[in-house]
């Protein structure tokens, strides 16, 4: 199947003021067609290839991936009969991006 994901609020970036100079990446995954939100879409993060971390989406298709140093990734985002989303991002300390 070729669907395509709709992000909602997708990469809302949020920099904490810690001492860690942690950040977060959070979301809403979508069906493009049906506008119903996904449950249990996989999120995987990556830093030059290699796998960071990850999560799934909740019951009402958001997700948070915390604790995250600010530097460049690659989120993708993954569900069985979907095109995998893959985006570039720079999460940093000072700003939230909608």
């Amino acid at each position: 199947m070729k669907l395509k994901l709709l992000i909602l609020f997708f990469l809302g970036f949020i920099g904490t003021i810690t001492a860690q100079n942690s950040g977060s990446i959070t979301g809403k995954v979508i069906d493009q067609k049906t506008n119903e939100p996904l449950p249990y879409v996989t999120i995987v993060i990556k830093n030059n290839d290699a796998t960071v971390t990850g999560g799934i989406t909740d019951d009402k298709g958001e997700f948070e991936i915390s604790k995250l140093a600010p530097q460049n990734y690659t989120v993708e985002i993954q569900f069985i009969g979907y095109k995998t989303i893959v985006k570039q991002v720079n999460l940093t300390t000072t700003k939230k991006i909608d």
